[in-house]
């Protein structure tokens, strides 16, 4: 029988049953895995909720530790101790779902609307790619399910294409738009691009990494002071955008990691 209110004995107690317990079932699968199907990767148990010690044992045993995460983005901060596991981590399942057109049910993260689905979509796959340690996250699912309910009464919006095959288009535009610069976001330097606009030019650059500031000079000489650039940059997909009026004089931009 626990205590009423947990002793400090009893939480050590727990914490390294947790540990052993844990690390038993993860051992026991790895070896039986790599024993009859030594080619594939032991992709660990997509945790639900987390405890640290089953996390930390799930490490050593498995070649991905994975997730199931569903939340608007996640908290760089509440999830950087990833990086302290020495094994890369994946997001087995995350989803946002609407009201809008004729479902009954959002699933377990509501958006607006189909907009506002694509714009979580990219809001959660930037928090993702914020965080080092993570490889991928994997939506779930392809399809809405049953507006009368799936074989235990789930009947969520959660598709790129409805029950009857229609594509939800603002789903699917965010994550082509976002996927598509997924690799770039890496690449180093990072470098500011230029396009034209009407009366004006739209630079855009990777969003990571996240202290990279857009700076502007009126001139190139030896003695040229650089500021922070005025106009405001907004996230497009997995870049920043800002908008350069090209009414006012000559100016030069550099980008500039604090």
């Amino acid at each position: 029988t626990l205590p009423s209110s947990w002793t400090a004995a009893c939480v050590t107690d727990l914490s390294a049953f947790l540990t052993n317990f844990a690390g038993r079932y993860f051992s026991v699968i790895n070896t039986k895995l790599k024993q009859h199907a030594a080619t594939e990767l032991y992709l660990g148990s997509r945790f639900a909720s987390h405890p640290i010690e089953a996390v930390r044992a799930a490490a050593q045993s498995c070649d991905v530790v994975t997730f199931n995460i569903y939340s608007r983005s996640l908290d760089t901060n509440a999830w950087a101790f990833t990086q302290t596991l020495g094994k890369p981590c994946l997001v087995g399942e995350f989803h946002f779902g609407a009201l809008d057109r004729g479902m009954f049910s959002p699933g377990l993260v509501q958006a607006a609307n189909q907009a506002d689905r694509g714009q979580a979509y990219q809001e959660y796959v930037r928090s993702v790619l914020s965080l080092p340690a993570f490889v991928g996250c994997q939506w779930f699912q392809y399809y809405d399910e049953p507006l009368v309910g799936r074989f235990d009464g789930e009947n969520y919006n959660i598709g790129f294409v409805s029950g009857a095959d229609t594509p939800y288009g603002e789903l699917i535009t965010a994550a082509r738009q976002i996927n598509a610069k997924v690799y770039a976001t890496f690449a180093s330097p990072a470098k500011v691009s230029v396009a034209p606009g009407t009366n004006a030019m739209v630079l855009s650059w990777p969003f990571l990494p996240a202290d990279a500031v857009l700076e502007s000079t009126s001139g190139l000489s030896p003695t040229a002071t650089w500021s922070p650039a005025v106009e405001p940059a907004s996230f497009v997909g997995a870049e920043k955008v800002a908008i350069i009026q090209t009414t006012e004089p000559g100016r030069f931009f550099r980008l500039r990691q604090l």
